[in-house]
């Protein structure tokens, strides 16, 4: 069971069903600052083992060639129409958490998309405007959720890259990326800090510490690929990025 609720003092409810009726009559004012309810009203609680995620942004989609492909139609729990499901949002997650992908994206209301290999593929069609406030996407138009363990940022994998660069060196333009980026302290949290100060969504380490970012660099950084040769350090390899990404 993920929720539970406790209400009036002390009064214990939860069911498997709980996260889709918890909310069937609404919010409350009713319950108490101890945390224990009250008069006919809920606190609820959701068990943190719950797939926990954050949003990356909202990103364009096409129906002719998915950016990532839909799940609708292999599980349960993606129940009825999307447009009426209720908490498609967590749903969608439970199932992706599931199948051990690391993105999901919902669109339009709720329909549910997800696979092996979004990371790689959800930015293809560039960032959106289209994306309602719900957090469930909108026409054409992915919100897109990534996995995570309160972290700002996560890494979305190792790409390619070549003379003509994936995404530009920040090198030589703050004096914390300091000295030789080979013999760097820390430098992902450095590349991090300089890049979230340039309010970029990615960034990129590459060859034991070289820092690359940019404005453009959500729509770039996988224009040569994924690649092999990262090191397992989290600092990328000769020509190739290990590529991060911010949270909203």
């Amino acid at each position: 069971m993920k929720v539970f609720a406790v209400q009036n003092g002390g009064w214990c409810a939860s069911s498997a069903s709980a996260i889709d009726t918890y909310n069937m009559y609404g919010t409350s004012r009713n319950c108490l600052a101890d945390g224990e309810g009250g008069a006919y009203a809920n606190d609820v609680y959701i068990f943190l083992d719950t797939p926990r995620y954050a949003k990356v942004g909202c990103f364009a989609d096409v129906t002719t060639d998915r950016a990532i492909p839909t799940l609708e139609g292999t599980d349960s729990r993606l129940d009825g129409s999307y447009h009426t499901r209720t908490n498609p949002l967590q749903k969608c997650a439970d199932v992706s958490s599931d199948k051990d992908f690391k993105i999901f994206a919902l669109q339009n209301g709720g329909w549910c998309a997800s696979s092996s290999d979004a990371t790689s593929t959800f930015a293809k069609y560039g960032v959106s405007q289209a994306c309602n406030a719900d957090g469930e996407g909108g026409p054409g138009a992915n919100d897109v959720y990534i996995f995570t363990n309160d972290l700002v940022y996560t890494s979305i994998g190792c790409y390619g890259d070549a003379a003509v660069r994936a995404i530009p060196t920040l090198e030589g333009t703050d004096s914390r990326l300091d000295g030789a980026y080979a013999s760097r302290e820390n430098p992902i949290e450095k590349c991090s800090q300089v890049a979230s100060d340039l309010g970029y969504k990615v960034f990129a380490v590459q060859n034991g510490g070289w820092c690359a970012s940019s404005a453009t660099a959500i729509d770039r950084y996988n224009m040569y690929g994924t690649s092999t040769k990262c090191n397992k350090d989290g600092k990328g390899g000769a020509y190739a990025n290990e590529v991060y990404i911010f949270f909203d």
